[in-house]
Formats: structure tokens, sequence, C-alpha cells
């Protein structure tokens, strides 16, 4: 996620889809560095026990799955008659559901589309595309859709959003809200429990709170989804050079919050309170003024930093437990699977706030080792490829 801009939720899924598409172009062969996995259907007959991950392929559920699916780099199809338990996800692609899902259906870079009978006990998410509920479908929380529309036919039961505009079909009953940003087009017939808003400002959003930052008043007046997409262009920029030039430090970076992720996201608090407090302190000194100032600088960077390391350490843990052990892809997986989960409201914020201590306490463990000795504070040299089918 960028540091904070005035972008609405709008620009943000904007930001979201041309940054995957940035970050493969920047990041060459990654998809095929990455193992292949062919398509998985899971037949009517058949019962998967636990939870489902597929890279680079498409999942088809027609029978059971008792945990979560994802697909990363695909898409997910639940049929009329299918059933997942958990969550459906895809980071990369499209989840269709005709079956039922009992968690949440959310597609980062897609549309989520519940059509015939289907049925998400949870909500229907989509960053980067559209959400549409047909006839007969119902999701039993919110829909809601970052960079394309909302269009209900059937039943939403909980809250509707969409960063563009909202479609109300006749057949269409909504037991919350409805909020957009460009238009809505209301069939007579559609019902809707609450009340009709449209959101038009330019601040981050906690909820239905505006949280004003002094960057986004600064730009205002800005075209913010260009602005967004340059601070996320300029991350996933910056995120290639950091396990390019630093790859030694950056494995040193994933050990350390792997052995012991507390320890790590308590250092990545404190030093986020501490070294504030140092900089002001330093201000009461004759010279402080201007070294506060170069300080701040260098603590801002460092913490953007921090933020797409730790965002590089979600990606790791996510494919790690699919099997996959690649840096490059689990740079572009951290950052997409991260953005998406920073719209889901208050959840999101308190992940994104997570992941960022994560990424900091994990740095300044490393390089408090190193001054210490313990490391290695040797020339960075790339790691060895990983054998096939290594972990």
């Amino acid at each position: 996620m960028a540091p904070p801009t005035p972008d609405p939720r709008t620009s943000r899924a904007i930001v979201l889809v041309c940054s995957l598409v940035v970050a493969l172009a920047l990041l060459p062969g990654a998809a095929v560095a990455a193992p292949q996995d062919a398509d998985r259907v899971v037949d009517p007959d058949e019962t998967v026990s636990g939870d489902l991950t597929v890279v680079t392929g498409d999942v088809l559920v027609r029978g059971t799955v008792t945990g979560d699916v994802t697909a990363v780099a695909g898409s997910v199809e639940v049929a009329d008659g299918g059933e997942v338990d958990g969550d459906v996800t895809s980071a990369s692609g499209s989840v269709t559901v005709a079956g039922t899902v009992d968690g949440d259906a959310t597609a980062a870079s897609g549309s989520v589309d519940v059509t015939g009978d289907g049925l998400v006990a949870g909500s229907a998410s989509a960053g980067g595309g559209s959400v549409t509920v047909a006839e007969g479908a119902t999701v039993e929380a919110d829909a809601n859709a970052g960079g394309g529309d909302v269009e209900v036919a059937g039943t939403v039961d909980g809250d509707v959003a969409s960063g563009q505009s909202v479609v109300l079909e006749s057949t269409a009953t909504v037991g919350g809200d409805v909020t957009y940003h460009e238009t809505v087009d209301r069939e007579g017939g559609a019902t809707v429990g609450g009340t009709i808003t449209e959101k038009s400002s330019t601040g981050w959003h906690v909820g239905d709170v505006e949280v004003g930052v002094g960057l986004g008043e600064a730009f205002d007046g800005v075209f913010s989804p260009l602005l967004g997409l340059y601070w996320t262009l300029l991350s996933l920029l910056i995120g290639t050079g950091l396990l390019a030039l630093f790859p030694q430090f950056s494995a040193e970076l994933v050990e350390t919050a792997v052995d012991n992720p507390a320890r790590t996201g308590a250092a990545g608090l404190a030093a986020l309170f501490a070294v504030p407090v140092l900089l002001i302190a330093v201000t009461l000194t004759i010279v402080g003024i201007p070294l506060a100032l170069a300080g701040g600088a260098l603590f801002w960077l460092a913490v953007w930093a921090a933020l797409v390391y730790g965002q590089y350490l979600v990606g790791r843990y996510a494919l790690n437990a699919a099997d996959v052990d690649n840096r490059w892809a689990a740079l572009v997986a951290g950052v997409v699977g991260v953005e998406a989960i920073g719209w889901i409201p208050y959840l999101g914020d308190l992940v994104t706030f997570v992941v960022l201590l994560l990424g900091l306490g994990a740095g300044a463990l490393v390089v408090a080792a190193r001054w210490r000795g313990d490391g290695d504070d040797g020339v960075e040299t790339p790691p060895p490829d990983p054998a096939p089918g290594a972990v």
C-alpha cells in the first residue's frame, strides 16, 4: 500500500489492477520461475479436506472443499452443487459462485459473480473489478467493488458499496446501505433497507469516517488516480530494488520474521514510536533542526521500505503454504494480497498496520544484529536459485 495520498477507493482499485500488470512487467521471468500448477478440478463426488491452493492455475469446485480455496494468478469457480466451507480468494483472477461458499468471496484484480442460486455466506468483494449478484443469488454480508460497478438483481443482506456505480434491478433486495461514487440506477421494485449515499470526498476512510492527512490536503485538486498510481509503481520499484540489491539482507529479514513474529512486531512498534521521539529530542540541540529534518526524511523512507518488506513477508508466508519458493512471485502476491485486504473496513487498516510493524521490526532487528556483529555484514550476494521442487 502506498504512503498516504488523497486517493478515493476508486483510484485505489485502479492502482491495484495497474500494479499487478506493471509488477509482472518489471519482474521478467517471475511467472516462469514460479512452479506451474495445472488447473484443479474437484469432482462432484470428491471431498478435499483442508485448504486448497493453486498457483498459476484455475480451480473448479464441483464437489466439497472443507477449508479455503485460493488461486494465485488464476480464477475460481464454485459450480452449482459445489461447496466451500471457508473463503474463496483469487489474487489475480475472477471468482464465480453458483454453489455455496460459507465464507467470503474475494477477487483482488478481477470480478466476483454470484450466479444462479449461488450463496455467499460472507462478503463478496472485488478490488479491481465488478461484483454481480444475479436474480436468485444471495450474499449474506456486504457486496463491495472498488474498481467497477456493483450490480444486484438478487439479495444482499448487508451493505452495497462501489467505487464507481451501483445498479439495482427490480428484483434486488439490499438489507443495508448503498454507497456509490458516480451514479446509482435503481429500478422500480428494488428494495433498500438503509440509505443511499454518494461518496465524492478524496480522503482516506476508516469505515465511514474520513481521516484527514496533511499530504492529502496539500495535493487537493490533483488527479488522484495518477498520483496514487505513481506512488504504487514507485513502491513496486523500491521492492524490486531491495530484493535485487540486498538479497542477503532480505533473506535475513525473512528468517527473523519467521523465527519470532511476535518479537518482530514488538520491535517494529518500538521503532515506530521511539524514532520520532528521538528526532524531537534532537531538535532541542544547537544543530538539531537540520539533523532532525534529514532524519525524518530517512525515517519516512525507512517506513515506506518497511511496508514493502512487510508485504513481501506476507507473500512469502502465502507462497510457502503453497510450496512455492520464489521471491519475485512473493513480492507480487504480497503487494496484491495486502492491497486487497486493505479494502475491508477497519480490518484492512489493522492488517496494513500489522504488516508495517512486521517489516519495520524485522528490518530493525537485522540492522541491530549486524551492528553488534551477529549477522553477515559482508557484500550482498544473490542467493542461489532453489533446486526444482525445493521450498
